[in-house]
């Protein structure tokens, strides 16, 4: 018997619905503006730089910087051809984060970041938006 055809399956499947249909939903906290989202294919790696708003990008086809006081993209690249350490999750910034190591976090587990950088902005490991405190 195939579980997932089953009426227990389909029984299960409409609690869940329930139950999660009861969760209340906000674009942003109390106390906190939304800002934007941004879509990441083959998302990899992320870091903050310490001393700004802009947070470094690393996926399957690049690396890419974003504004997160303007929500706004602000330089990429199509290479695969610069330094990252996945031992030490560090990578080489370019651009305007040229000449500057950004630790990373990823997808797979943490690193050696800091939780925030010196404008509040936190990591959240599956969701990359900009909050702005009121």
């Amino acid at each position: 018997m195939d579980y997932f055809k089953s009426k227990a399956f389909e029984d299960h499947r409409k609690n869940t619905y329930s139950i999660l249909g009861q969760i209340p939903s906000a674009k942003s906290p109390v106390g906190w503006t939304f800002k934007g989202n941004f879509s990441i294919g083959g998302f990899e790696y992320f870091g903050f730089d310490e001393s700004s708003d802009l947070l470094l990008v690393v996926s399957s086809n690049g690396r890419g910087i974003l504004d997160l006081a303007r929500a706004e993209k602000i330089s990429r690249d199509y290479t695969d051809d610069f330094d990252l350490d996945e031992t030490l999750l560090i990578c080489e910034g370019f651009d305007v984060l040229k000449n500057k190591s950004i630790k990373l976090a990823s997808k797979y587990g943490g690193s050696i970041l800091p939780v925030s950088n010196k404008f509040g902005d936190c990591y959240k490991e599956y969701l990359l938006c900009t909050l702005v405190k009121i």
